[in-house]
């Protein structure tokens, strides 16, 4: 606030939370998101908490101990990874508690925080600061002795103490009366404000509550694990301190008969008590060391089958719990869940391994990624691949176990980790313009790509060597082209998309943005080869999915696009962004009820995006509903006025329904905006072909020019993409306006052989009645028929559970 401006305390203390917070990344520790200054004044944000703190949830949390322990052991651990961070937070109260959205604690306020390997004047003038009630003994003293962990241990349990009960420890007329029992009397007991309270809880709380720093738990991390033992109901590690208490102030007041009597058990148990330390202390230290080494593997991918692969994962696991315990203690956990924040393992691992599984040439390769478990980070990448399945999983466990546990051995993960190398990246400004274009290209509009492709664009003039803004460049690049523009513009997102592979061949971006740019150019093989690497560069990302998903439906196969869409599901950026294409995929195979119940879907999920009500529409236009379809292209198309797909399928509505004057008037709309769009939309009906059409269907001698511009369009569009069916099916098209029916059969028959089988839309389009009556054209339908029947029995085996 302004008034605070003049006071340096008050600035420090700003200035060090922020410090503090922003130094320490952990997901139970508010984080800071900006450290800037406006007007002279400075400020930083925060994530927002909208539940308030454990102050506000105090009287809700007070009949539910088993709540109260499990929010503190994770605010304990959060405490204990600040001090591994070196930093003591110094005022821990419930009112710094925050609750985010799903009641998670978040420890926030900073202000008091201490490093603990500094000591200067303003640490000691703030010792004796923090919240009465709360803070430890030694911190109330205001000694200017070093605090240690210790402190924040004690308010830890006065919190616990103070969720049980509804009351802190001590309590006073004021501040300093409760300073001066906190330091001059021991802490009450929690049953004799709580009668029914578990032992277990009180000796926890005791525990932390002792006025000698060195009795209470040696850290918050020991504090957290007694805690989660009593949840999980296992016999907690603290012991009860009344008799060891009694015997230790009993020996003060007879010294002499108490060195009598310990040199007696000296003598007779020396022996015994040191075998018995020595296996604990072993016991103990392989216990932290295998926890150090402890590593969580995910369901390995096998890009092959498009199926995760548990029982392989399983085998793995097994070589490489192998392989890491002959090279000492560690643990090794297995997940049954392929995205990582869905692992749940009995406890918690440091690192994960993932991967991939795919033939190539005649040999299976894996590739296996060792990640931090905390930041993804990547520690290790290794490829492995042999002809002999039967040895991959001991080969693949043996190439990465040495390095694994050398790299777990490692106190600090992220000083092992790979580093940010990307300029792109690495320069705050960049990175800006590089996250706000990508999350313009997701909105899809017109305008928003454009504005996306001005900020990219901005962002590469900032860094021009930086392989993710080349990556985000030629992605938006394909989206436009898939969205209403123009594919004269593919070939320089495919030229974007190689300059970021150049610049880093390990870049999933850059192979995922390679392949949009393949896909759209109709190279289906190249586009899934560049995906599958996007997947082996990426084990734990399944975005590649939904391309796939795409390609395998534009080639004819709906039943591979399934296999993908079940691959995929695990991790959408938003749910239900893959629906609509999976609905077109269902509608492929002629399985009505499950496309129109994914398109319904995503017209609920996604209203800010016509995709489905436009397949909507598309179905009934198939179905032969065309006046449904006409009027849910008049009541949504208002509202997606700058969406390309809303002029497109009103146009295809009425050039498919015969309804020929609007027809002629939408397209000629549509071409003059781009004359070489409309090939990629549903029908593959170019404008100018279908202006051809309906030009000289009337006479018109523009016709001519409109045909022949189509016709060179599309031998163009079959020079780069000579695998894709739908240019094979648009040239097809044109001949047949052309009177030339040999030609028509001929493409119709290449295209259905290439993969295209969409024989309802085939059925409706005009552009086709010339060669109708031929007994070729007949035979063409039913191969699609027969072909799409296949395909239905093929989808059907693929969503079957093995």
């Amino acid at each position: 606030l302004s008034y605070h401006g003049d006071s340096r305390d008050t600035l420090e203390r700003f200035r060090r939370e922020a410090e503090a917070a922003a130094s320490l990344d952990h997901p139970n520790i508010l984080p800071i998101y900006e450290v800037s200054e406006s007007e002279g004044l400075p400020f930083f944000t925060m994530k927002f908490a909208p539940r308030g703190s454990l102050q506000q949830a105090a009287s809700s949390l007070s009949a539910e101990p088993r709540e109260c322990v499990r929010l503190l052991a994770k605010v304990a651990r959060a405490v204990a990874y600040a001090h591994c961070a070196g930093i003591l937070h110094r005022d821990l109260k419930p009112g710094n508690i925050l609750l985010d959205a799903r009641g998670e604690p978040l420890v926030s306020d900073f202000g008091l925080a201490k490093w603990i390997d500094t000591t200067n004047d303003f640490t000691r003038s703030l010792a004796i600061f923090g919240t009465p009630g709360f803070i430890a003994p030694e911190q109330a003293s205001g000694s200017r002795a070093e605090l240690t962990p210790a402190a924040d241990v004690y308010s830890l349990g006065a919190i616990l103490f103070d969720l049980l009960t509804g009351q802190p420890p001590f309590m006073g007329e004021h501040a300093i009366a409760v300073i001066r029992q906190a330091a001059e009397t021991s802490a009450p007991k929690l049953r004799s404000l709580l009668p029914k309270a578990d032992r277990d809880l009180e000796t926890i709380c005791a525990r932390c509550l002792e006025r000698e720093p060195a009795l209470r738990y040696r850290s918050a991390s020991d504090l957290a694990d007694d805690l989660d033992r009593w949840f999980d109901g296992r016999a907690i590690l603290a012991r009860p301190v009344l008799p060891p208490v009694r015997l230790w102030r009993w020996s003060k007041r007879n010294p002499i008969l108490a060195a009598v009597i310990a040199l007696a058990l000296l003598i007779t148990g020396t022996a015994v008590t040191r075998q018995i330390q020595s296996w604990r202390l072993e016991k103990q230290i392989a216990a932290q060391i295998a926890a150090q080494h402890s590593i969580l593997v995910l369901p390995f991918l096998d890009l092959d089958r498009a199926r995760l692969a548990p029982e392989w994962t399983r085998t793995l696991a097994a070589q490489f719990e192998t392989e890491m315990t002959s090279r000492g203690p560690a643990t090794i956990l297995v997940s049954d869940s392929p995205a990582p924040g869905k692992a749940a393992p009995a406890r918690p691992a440091r690192a994960l391994l993932a991967g991939t599984t795919r033939t190539v040439a005649g040999r299976v390769r894996v590739s296996l990624y060792l990640l931090a478990a905390n930041t993804r980070a990547p520690l290790l990448h290794r490829t492995v691949s042999s002809a002999n399945v039967a040895e991959l999983a001991s080969l693949s466990a043996e190439a990465l176990a040495t390095e694994a546990y050398r790299a777990l051995s490692s106190s600090d993960l992220n000083s092992v980790a790979r580093p940010i190398t990307d300029p792109g990246l690495m320069d705050p400004e960049a990175r800006n313009f590089l996250e706000a274009g990508i999350e313009l290209a997701y909105r899809r509009s017109g305008a928003d790509l454009d504005r996306s492709v001005s900020c990219l664009e901005h962002a590469l003039e900032l860094q021009p060597k930086s392989s993710a803004i080349y990556a985000a460049l030629a992605k938006t690049i394909s989206f436009q082209s898939a969205y209403g523009g123009t594919d004269t513009s593919l070939p320089r997102a495919q030229e974007l998309a190689r300059t970021a592979v150049a610049l880093d061949d390990e870049s999933a971006e850059a192979h995922l943005a390679l392949a949009a740019a393949f896909g759209r150019m109709g190279r289906s093989q190249e586009s899934i080869e560049e995906t599958l690497t996007y997947f082996e560069c990426s084990p734990t990302s399944r975005r590649g999915a939904n391309l796939l998903i795409n390609i395998y439906k534009s080639i004819g196969r709906p039943d591979r696009a399934l296999a993908w869409y079940a691959v995929g599901k695990e991790s959408e950026r938003t749910p239900g962004e893959a629906d609509p294409g999976m609905a077109d995929c269902f509608l492929q195979l002629g399985e009505i009820a499950q496309a129109e119940a994914l398109y319904q879907r995503a017209a609920k999920l996604h209203p800010e995006q016509p995709d489905g009500w436009v397949g909507l529409a598309h179905l009934r236009l198939l179905d032969g509903r065309i006046e449904e379809a006409r009027a849910m292209a008049a009541r949504e198309s208002k509202g997606y006025a700058d969406f390309s797909y809303t002029g497109q399928m009103t146009a295809l509505i009425e050039f498919f329904g015969r309804n020929y004057q609007p027809a002629e008037k939408l397209y000629l709309q549509l071409s003059e905006t781009n004359s070489e769009g409309g090939g990629n939309f549903y029908g593959d009906v170019s404008f100018l072909s279908a202006l051809g059409y309906l030009q000289a269907r009337r006479g018109d001698a523009a016709a001519s020019d409109s045909l022949a511009r189509a016709q060179q369009m599309e031998l163009q569009a079959l020079e780069t993409s000579p695998e894709d069916p739908s240019v094979r099916y648009r040239l097809a098209a044109i001949h047949s306006i052309l009177g030339e029916r040999e030609k028509a059969l001929s493409l119709l028959q290449a295209a259905f052989e290439a993969g295209w089988i969409d024989h309802r839309s085939l059925a409706l389009d005009p552009r086709f009645d010339a060669v109708r009556d031929d007994p070729r054209y007949a035979e063409v339908i039913a191969g699609m028929q027969q072909r799409v029947a296949t395909l239905r029995q093929q989808a059907h085996d693929f969503l079957t559970p093995r």
